[in-house]
């Protein structure tokens, strides 16, 4: 199997702004991983340590499997540095056989997808250059809407001060006079 995948999978999950820490994502990894080399997910009939719950089920964080119930851990600590390694561990009861999640992760929780699917056959140029392009347009939707939340935010918190602002001078009957944030201010009541 390839160490190089799981690495692969690992700088583009980082690079799309996927948190890659704690159980759940190293489960991102191993999810998008056994995508990539048409392997399954391991079900965890018992909650562990090191699993992610998603949708009330409960899979392990750093293992991916084969139908066969053949099973590989490919994070040295997982959820933690999440360094890639490739160990065959001993086999598991081959129902605990899950096909990967396709929906799994969303980018930054606003429900579009990774790019996602397997590696086989490597991409051409042309490809990789379309998945690059759909990952950054991806994360500059995100950015964007992160921004325009925050501006918007911003700007109810501006007409909230000035709306104080001019209360405080309308009951004092005379000019407000001074520093906001460092730039002159003079409210004159009507």
């Amino acid at each position: 199997m390839s160490i190089e995948v799981v690495s692969q999978v690992i700088n583009e999950l980082v690079r799309l702004g996927i948190d890659i820490k704690g159980p759940c994502g190293a489960f991102a990894i191993s999810n998008l991983v056994a995508q990539r080399l048409n392997l399954g997910i391991l079900y965890k009939p018992r909650p562990t340590e090191n699993n992610c719950i998603v949708n009330g089920v409960g899979y392990a964080a750093d293992i991916v499997m084969d139908r066969s119930g053949r099973i590989w851990d490919i994070l040295f600590d997982g959820g933690g540095t999440n360094t890639p390694v490739w160990f065959e561990k001993d086999a598991v009861d081959k129902s605990w056989y899950r096909d990967p999640l396709l929906n799994y992760p969303k980018v930054l929780n606003t429900g579009t997808e990774i790019p996602t699917g397997p590696v086989n056959n490597p991409p051409l140029e042309v490809e990789s250059l379309d998945w690059l392009l759909r990952t950054m347009h991806i994360k500059m939707d995100n950015m964007h809407n992160e921004l325009l939340t925050k501006i918007n935010a911003l700007q109810s918190d501006n007409e909230a001060i000035a709306k104080a602002l001019l209360d405080i001078a309308l009951r004092q009957d005379r000019p407000l006079v001074g520093r906001l944030f460092n730039i002159p201010v003079k409210l004159v009541p009507e």
